[in-house]
């Protein structure tokens, strides 16, 4: 059987027992009385625990990124566009998803730049610009000030974001503990946060599929777990990584 055919299988099982599947990324994540709230989209989702399960997310890949981080640059649009209303952005964007923030941004900056990161670009505003070549450096000493292109031009912005690449854990979840740019876990699958459980590829090596699916299964299982004697206040809301 082809890995196709094994993964449609899987989906239909998961829809037969009426498992709702959402396509929309996750925005961010806040932890409020013992509930997360889970932005997605326009909407907000509640929920007393999360497995999280992002595989090895996007890590910052330009000189300085992590720096310019809140100064200029970002990886949520529609979060912090409203901050560059008026003012002149470039966007790049990793997957299709970003096409969706572009357009947003054209409503509301004088100009938008967008660097496609992937193939086959969609149907963007006639008021957004393509940028047709790789980033190479961020511009600006203390804000971004601009993107530096392989080919050498430049192009000046006061705003940069980064969209469509995976979220790395840190930022989707405040406060979750990172060790080795992985999610620590116990044998639980549980994180640092009450609550909160990590399985496959971001917790760590060997990234195998093996090694995911038998995290995922004990992750899910005691998320479960905790989700019913939660709601029989059995347990404390608390640390229980130990």
């Amino acid at each position: 059987m082809s890995g196709g055919k094994l993964l449609e299988l899987f989906m239909d099982h998961a829809r037969a027992m009426d498992i709702e599947i959402s396509n929309i990324k996750a925005e961010a994540i806040n932890e409020a009385d013992g509930t997360y709230n889970i932005l997605v989209g326009n909407d907000m989702v509640r929920t007393k625990t999360i497995i999280i399960a992002t595989g090895v997310p996007y890590r910052a890949t330009l000189p300085r990124e992590n720096f310019f981080l809140g100064k200029g640059l970002g990886y949520c649009a529609t979060c912090d566009g409203p901050i560059y209303r008026a003012k002149d952005v470039l966007i790049i964007g990793h997957s299709e998803e970003a096409e969706h923030e572009a357009k947003f941004m054209a409503e509301i900056c004088s100009k938008v730049y967008f660097l496609p990161m992937y193939e086959e670009i969609g149907d963007l505003d006639p008021r957004i610009e393509i940028v047709n070549d790789q980033p190479a450096a961020i511009m600006g000493k203390d804000f971004v000030e601009g993107l530096e292109l392989n080919n050498g031009q430049t192009i000046k912005v006061e705003g940069l974001f980064v969209l469509g690449a995976e979220t790395s854990p840190e930022r989707l979840v405040p406060g979750l503990e990172i060790v080795d740019k992985h999610i620590r876990v116990n044998r639980n699958q549980e994180s640092n946060l009450p609550g909160v459980y990590a399985a496959g590829d971001c917790t760590g090596p060997p990234y195998q599929i093996a090694k995911s699916v038998g995290e995922g299964q004990v992750a899910g299982l005691n998320a479960s777990k905790y989700s019913v004697l939660l709601s029989t206040q059995k347990i404390p809301i608390e640390n229980n990584n130990q």
